[in-house]
């Protein structure tokens, strides 16, 4: 299980990458020319993704009695890149006018921390 949540990491870091060259570029542009503000990333769409998926790995870190030996800034971490990755597809799911696309895109984070949670990915 932990193998899982390893690949699944890693397909999080390219996501969250690539949201953040789109923001960038989108940021460039809007600076350079008075442009609409960027759309690739929302604040509150990060920090939802990240509350949800360490909110989920906290919780059954501390049931399954791992809390202990978990290291803070790895779950913080992980809660970082899958809310960043979240927002991101989020942020293209509204561009496209899929409104029920954004709300299965939440259970993404929350089942993640369930396996960090569970197989104590973060230790």
């Amino acid at each position: 299980m932990q193998n899982v949540f390893m690949g699944a990491f890693v397909l999080a870091v390219v996501v969250q990458s690539a949201t953040l060259c789109v923001f960038l570029v989108q940021l460039w542009r809007s600076r350079k020319r008075k442009g609409p503000e960027p759309t690739a990333l929302t604040g509150l769409d990060a920090l939802t993704g990240a509350a949800v998926f360490g909110g989920a790995s906290t919780v059954l870190q501390w049931v399954t009695s791992t809390w202990n030996d978990v290291s803070w800034s790895d779950t913080l971490l992980f809660a970082a890149v899958f809310g960043i990755a979240t927002a991101g597809c989020m942020a293209a799911a509204r561009r496209r006018g899929h409104a029920r696309v954004q709300h299965v895109l939440l259970v993404v984070p929350l089942g993640f921390g369930i396996i960090a949670g569970v197989s104590g990915a973060a230790v």
